[in-house]
């Protein structure tokens, strides 16, 4: 005799202890265990990363999981079925207003976070690429000075001849600047 599926009490009472999700991932770790052991409870965890055979199974743990999330997180993953959907809305976003920035900035490395999860890589100066592609036009010139500073400083210290590292500029520092010249 097969055993039988958990109920849907049996999987909300398994996802209690289960927190919701910060759309900025600093509990992602906590937040995963806790899913993985309640799925251990319910008793399948390997439907997180293989398909189980009975699709309403599947729906009832999907929407434990979902109903784990921050809402705009939520919205974000809902609409998305394919790492190349989530890509390809990285690459397409963009902040509008100058006093959106802080909030557009979350998102944009939420979604980046979203889709390095999915397993597709993106190389640091991609990254930084996209930042600057999303920022307004109002940031061009911070951006622009910060560029100017760092390859002035390469030069510099290429000219020297000495053991000189190249500057490189990380998506840390464009950050950084889009933060500090919105203040």
């Amino acid at each position: 005799m097969a055993a039988q599926n958990p109920s849907l009490s049996d999987v909300s009472k398994a996802f209690l202890a289960v927190p919701e999700l910060r759309n900025n991932g600093t509990n992602f770790e906590l937040w995963r265990a806790r899913v993985k052991a309640a799925t251990r409870t319910i008793g399948n965890e390997a439907i997180l990363t293989t398909p189980h055979t009975d699709a309403n199974f599947d729906g009832i743990v999907a929407a434990a999981i979902q109903g784990k999330l921050q809402n705009n997180l939520f919205m974000l993953v809902n609409t998305l079925t394919t790492c190349k959907d989530a890509e390809r809305q990285l690459f397409s976003m963009k902040c509008q207003t100058d006093s959106h920035i802080m909030k557009h900035l979350d998102d944009l490395e939420l979604q980046y976070n979203h889709v390095t999860g999915l397993g597709r890589k993106i190389e640091e100066a991609t990254y930084i690429n996209i930042i600057i592609a999303s920022l307004p036009s109002s940031y061009r010139p911070t951006i622009d000075a910060l560029s100017t500073s760092i390859d002035t400083q390469n030069r510099i210290g290429a000219a020297l001849r000495t053991n000189y590292v190249p500057v490189v500029l990380t998506s840390t520092q464009v950050i950084s600047s889009s933060i500090t010249s919105s203040q």
